[in-house]
């Protein structure tokens, strides 16, 4: 499952570069919460509301119903809940990745098999 901390760790590398990783100061400002809340976010200790959920999977470039059901599904107390929401985030990481996938032929991206193989599994690396 996609945790709040891979979601901040990915948000880290994207806002920091190719060079480094941005720091929780970084995207707290980014974000327009303080330090401290992104530290407990990545901790465990607090969970990511859904404004900021919506906020970090624009930035990331991912699909913001994806990151929301991430989100929700690991803060959830409802062991049914938890698992309904993991399979709409499941759903929806597959249907992006078909889509990419369908979009890579149209183009005459890739007609390779291996290559569009490749393309699927690493956009569902990352599945809840």
């Amino acid at each position: 499952m996609v945790t709040s901390k891979d979601f901040l760790n990915q948000l880290a590398k994207k806002l920091g570069g190719e060079e480094y990783e941005a720091s929780d100061y970084a995207i707290a400002k980014v974000l327009g919460v303080p330090r401290a809340t992104v530290s407990r976010w990545r901790t465990g200790a607090g969970a990511i509301g859904e404004d900021n959920a919506i906020a970090i999977a624009e930035i990331l470039g991912e699909d913001p119903k994806f990151v929301l059901a991430c989100v929700l599904a690991e803060r959830s107390t409802s062991k049914k809940a938890k698992q309904v929401l993991r399979q709409i985030a499941d759903g929806l990481r597959h249907t992006a990745a078909m889509v990419i996938v369908g979009i890579a032929g149209i183009l005459g991206v890739s007609h390779s098999p291996t290559a569009q193989a490749s393309s699927v599994n690493a956009q569902e690396s990352i599945l809840c």
